[in-house]
């Protein structure tokens, strides 16, 4: 058993500077990984809280226009200047 692992040693010994850059890039692609998953939800969290924005404005000018009628050209005969369909 001692035999094994003398042998396993030496052999760890004599090449471990081969699997070092395969190491190295596995820790730094794991990290660029993260990263992006970080960016990715800020990115998602700033576009959530804008459409959140849109929303209200929306809403918010919703409330403040009239819904125009639909006028035909048989409804145009007595209509004599244009009117403001605005609330005031």
């Amino acid at each position: 058993m001692k035999l094994m692992e003398s042998v396993v040693l030496l052999k760890t010994q004599f090449t471990w500077q081969r699997y070092l850059p395969a190491a190295i890039m596995g820790g730094l692609t794991i990290a660029c990984v993260i990263d992006a998953n970080s960016n990715n939800l800020r990115y998602n969290a700033a576009l959530a809280s804008v459409y959140s924005l849109t929303e209200l404005a929306l809403k918010e000018n919703q409330t403040k226009v009239v819904k125009i009628p639909s006028i035909s050209p048989l409804n145009l005969a007595g209509v004599k200047g244009i009117k403001r369909y605005c609330k005031e």
